[in-house]
Order: structure tokens, then sequence, then C-alpha cells
């Protein structure tokens, strides 16, 4: 567990209305060996106390473990990753619940198949419609229900003759459909994740349709980018490829396509349309100039090769996801996938955690794409940043691009003045391993198709798009008509001038969320919070008293036998002697179970003993 340094500026009801912060979870991943290893890592902006419930139903015996998280602590939750279905059809999820808001970020790590790691979206986040985007070889779709509904599947696949997905004793290829009818928290997946042979064939295009919404993750179970990389002198290792994807509401036009110094990385676009006739501009990677490109259908890719960082624009609607490889010549693993966020669903907050549970030796890089004006306010942890370093970008005078090392912990980034959003990304890698994901970004239907012409109730900076015009918060309260729709201070982006003024004082509580520690108090900076370049309060947000301060909840020193973690609910029973009630590791596992180190999670026999 670890100390989330937020800055003290961080507004909490701001972060939970909109983003991707919720209080309901449900997710699946792809299929690992036995020896692979799902971390979740949970997170929220509040102080107070809240009990997270993570349930397992793809497991044998459904599963339930509860712990705990405070805005000072964050925790996480192992997958057995190695129960997950490898073939398609249905199966259980993962699901996360909650009394308050809360965020989970995954990171995946098998030494058989590689690494990823995805930001997961709350059921909140769900749409109707995608456009699946995946490698070619292995390819993984994974569909998610939180209630009851029939999903529609059009399959496209760039090598129908070696693709085909069996469903019901039935075959099925490019340009089939099929429906399926799914139960509340239920996965159909579209996948053949193996290592012993390539199941050749993208699925990028195919179409998934539902009556009520769903979440969809895909990518690759084990591939390499072989069809825009070939390495002639040695092959590269194969990696996970995960991403959590956007419905069609979501879509953008703006995109700054992210880059890490660090290492020499190849980046490749994939663009998705949701309209006829979509003309994408972009920053071509072999020849270093802008090129138009026309997309006909919708629903249609392109692969580009990009130069990084840039910015790639559309006339319509689309979505964006960004593959990258190291250069043949740099020992790092294959390909690494994440969602380019459009610009017009950037936060101004974000939180992310680097804890490499598996590894132990993974460099973790944070990258931030923010508006030039803006880089003076820019608060990482409640720090200033000075020593990163800054690039322009292609096409893009008015932003810029920071990256900066970080160790293991759980980092958030902000705005000191609120103001407009920005970007923010993480990139990890080691010897034949690496990751990137997004941090987040805002939940909202901009490209809705049923949203009407009137005005939705707004309130100033709501990160809704009040005026349905695809755009969230672009007036200014001016009394003018700064997007020429006709209409005055609509949809207004909080930008102002105003100094903040202190709160009162919350009632004395717990410095830490277990044991006995010290008594404090904090305020916040609200009455009013600072707009625009106002200034932040003056002063002190935190007072210490005077005493001992007892949460009630043990620290795991306690434990009964068999159970380990702050308030005893981690389950370490299939450990042969008693585990360390902290952590839940032992020496020793008993008959059937394996990993001592994670308190004997991991089966190596199915079904399981009890």
């Amino acid at each position: 567990m670890d100390l989330v340094k937020l800055a003290p500026n961080f507004n909490p009801l701001l972060a939970g209305s909109s983003s991707i912060f919720g209080d309901y979870f449900v997710f699946q991943l792809p299929h690992l060996s036995a020896s692979g290893l799902a971390t979740a890592h949970v997170y929220t902006p509040y102080f107070r106390v809240l009990s997270v419930t993570q349930v397992l139903t793809f497991t044998p015996r459904r599963s339930s473990e509860t712990r705990h998280v405070t805005r000072n602590w964050a925790t996480h939750f192992n997958i057995p990753v190695g129960l997950l279905p490898s073939i398609g059809g249905l199966s259980g999820a993962i699901v996360y619940t909650s009394d308050g808001l809360f965020g989970v970020d995954v990171i995946l790590a098998d030494r058989d198949h590689g690494s990823g790691a995805l930001q997961v979206a709350p059921v909140s986040a769900f749409g109707v419609e995608y456009h699946a985007v995946t490698l070619g070889e292995n390819p993984m779709v994974l569909i998610i229900s939180s209630q009851l509904t029939t999903v529609t599947v059009v399959i496209r696949n760039g090598l129908p003759r070696l693709f085909r997905f069996t469903y019901q004793r039935r075959d099925y290829t490019h340009g089939d459909t099929f429906q399926i009818t799914m139960q509340r928290e239920q996965v159909f997946s579209l996948q053949h994740c193996t290592t012993e042979e390539k199941n050749l064939g993208t699925l990028t295009d195919s179409h998934i349709l539902s009556t009520r919404p769903i979440g969809l993750i895909a990518g690759s179970c084990w591939s390499r980018l072989e069809e825009v990389i070939s390495c002639v002198k040695k092959q590269k290792e194969p990696d996970i490829a995960v991403e959590m994807l956007l419905p069609t509401s979501s879509y953008g036009k703006t995109f700054l396509i992210p880059s890490v110094d660090v290492i020499e990385l190849r980046y490749y676009g994939v663009v998705v349309t949701s309209q006829r006739s979509t003309v994408i501009r972009f920053y071509e990677g072999v020849f270093g100039k802008f090129y138009l490109q026309t997309i006909a259908e919708s629903g249609s890719s392109r692969t580009v090769s990009l130069k990084v960082p840039q910015l790639l624009t559309s006339n319509k609607p689309i979505v964006c996801y960004l593959f990258v490889e190291a250069s043949c010549d740099v020992q790092v693993g294959g390909p690494s996938m994440t969602l380019v966020v459009p610009a017009e669903l950037f936060l101004n907050h974000y939180i992310w955690n680097t804890d490499d549970l598996v590894w132990k030796d993974m460099k973790f890089y944070v990258i931030i794409v923010i508006k030039a004006t803006d880089r003076g306010y820019l608060r990482v942890s409640g720090e200033q940043i000075r020593t990163w370093r800054w690039r322009a970008m292609h096409g893009a005078r008015l932003w810029t691009l920071a990256t900066g090392q970080l160790r293991r912990d759980t980092y958030d980034a902000t705005l000191d003045h609120g103001g407009s959003g920005f970007g923010c990304y993480l990139y990890g890698y080691r010897e034949k391993n690496s990751i990137f994901k997004t941090n987040g970004y805002i939940v909202s239907d901009i490209h809705a198709k049923d949203c009407n012409s009137s005005l939705r109730p707004m309130t100033e900076g709501d990160y809704e798009d009040n005026d349905c015009d695809g755009r969230i918060d672009e007036e200014i309260d001016n009394n003018q008509d700064d997007d020429d729709d006709g209409r005055i201070d609509e949809d207004l982006c909080g930008v102002g001038e105003e100094n903040g003024g202190w709160g009162h004082w919350e009632p004395w509580s717990c410095r830490s969320s277990c044991g006995s520690s010290n008594f404090y108090a904090s305020r916040q900076c609200d009455s009013p919070a600072p707009r625009g370049t106002g200034q932040y309060c003056p002063g002190f947000r935190y007072k210490r008293g005077v005493g001992v301060c007892d949460t009630g909840i043990p620290c795991g020193q306690n434990c009964p036998p068999g159970h380990y973690g702050r308030d005893c609910s981690g389950d370490c029973s299939m450990c042969l002697t008693d585990c360390n009630h902290i952590n839940g590791s032992c020496s020793v596992c008993k008959a059937g179970w394996q990993d001592p180190q994670d308190g004997c999670i991991t089966p190596t026999v199915y079904p399981p003993p009890l």
C-alpha cells in the first residue's frame, strides 16, 4: 500500500463527477499462463475510508475480498489470471464495488506472455457501439455486460482464410454476424490466446452493437508488431497489448500524440472512423511531412506511421490507438498499446500507480501533454516540475510535452488554477517487456447520436457538452458567443480570475488509516476555489492535534491464522504454515497450491483442492 501524495487543491467532487472514478466496475483480462499475475491498483480522491470489494465470478468458486482505501492510502488486489478463459465464449467477470468513488488500473505480468496495462473505466463509461482494434497475432476482444443485454457482433478480419472463431458449434470468420444474450456481470471472449501457435488475423474494424451499454477490452494476448516492424537479425519477444476501448459516442476530432524520449521507439497509430468521408491530417513518420488522408467508409481503420509528438486532427469524430515497439537494436520487448485520449476529453487532475509487483525492475515514466501557457501551473504530487525534459509538438504550437521518470509509488498530477485540461500517460519498460497506458479521461458522450439540441442544465466547468456541439466547456464567461453557434455563455469552462479562500476546518481524524497515529485536521481551498490565474490560499491546509488517535482497525499484527491485512480480510488459508499477517506471504503452500509469496492464491490443479 502506498502513500498518495495528492496536490493540495485536488478536487474530489470534480474528479468523481465525470472522470473515470466510479463506484461500480466490471471488466475482464486476457488469459495468461499459471505463472502470470494481474495486479489491480485501487485509489480514491476522498479522505474518508472506503471499503472496496473485489468479486471474481470466473473462478471455480466465486470469491470475494474487501480492502480499505483512503485518499492517503492506495491498495491493490491480486487476480488469478491463470484461471481466466483462453478461448472464446461466455464467462464470469471481475467486479469492484464500493460506497464511494474510486479508480482502478491494472498491470499484467507473465513470464511467458510479457506485460500489459490498462486504465479500467467504470460502468458509467460504457457505450452501445464500438469498433474493435487488435493486432495480427492472437487477437483478443472482450465484451463486458453489467446488465441483461443483447449484443450483435460483425466480424472483420484481415486474413479471413486463416482466422476461425467457434461459438455454439459453429465457425465464424470475416463478414459473419452473430448475436449473444448476455446476463448481468458477464463477459464474452472473442479470442484464442496461446503461446503454442500463431492465431493470425486482426479483428480490427469488427463492429459491436448492444441494446444496453457494454464495455470493450481489446488488443492481443501474445503478439509481435511484425506487420509494421520486422527485425531481420533477431525477432522481438512477443508481448501483451491491451486497452479498454472508447465507445463511438466519445470519439473526438483533436489528438495530441505522446512520445517517450528515453529509448528509441517506433510509433504507429490506428485511426477508426465513425462516419463516412472522414479526412484525417497527421505528420507522417517516414518522410517527415503532413499528410491528408480520406477514409471513405464508416467504421473503417487506417494504420499510419507517426512522427511524434504531434497533432492529429479530423473533420469528423474518430478514435486513435497508439502501438509502440522498440527499434530492433533496443533490448525491450514486444508491442504496447494505449488509447490516445481526444483533447476534448482531457482532465485537469489524474491519479496513477507505478507499483511493479512482479518484475521489480521496470522503469516508469509519466508523459504529460499540456498547453504551453499552463506549464507553470502543473503540479505532480504537489511539486512544480522543474527538471523534466520538455519538447515541442509537430503541428501544435500551443502545446508542449514533458517526460519524467518515477519511483514505485502512487502519484497525482493537477493544474493549480483549474482551467483547461491536459493529457497524462504512463510508460514502463524492462528487457522483454513494456507497458503504455493513459492515466484517465473525461467520461462524456460528446458525439452521442441521441444528443438533442436543447441546452442541458449547466454548471460552470462541469466537463459536460451542455450544448451538444461535440465540444466540452468551450465558452468563457464574457457575455460573448465564443464558439459561433448563436448562443452566449451556454457551455462555460470555468476560467476566470479569482483568488482562493479557505473553508471550515474538517473534524479531527486519525492521520493513519489503521492502528494508532496523531490527530490531524484539514481544510479545503474552496470558499471560493481559485479560478483562472487566481492565487491558491495562503497558509497551511493541515494542522496537527495533541494526543493519540486510535482508528480501531488492526494493521495486521493480530490477525487470526489464515488471515492478513490491515483489517484481516486477506485469505492465506492455503499456506501450509501461517502467513505474514501484513502482506500474506508464507514459506510453503498446501498441496495443489503455489505462489507462497502471494499467500498461495494460485492453484496447480483444476479444480483446485478445497
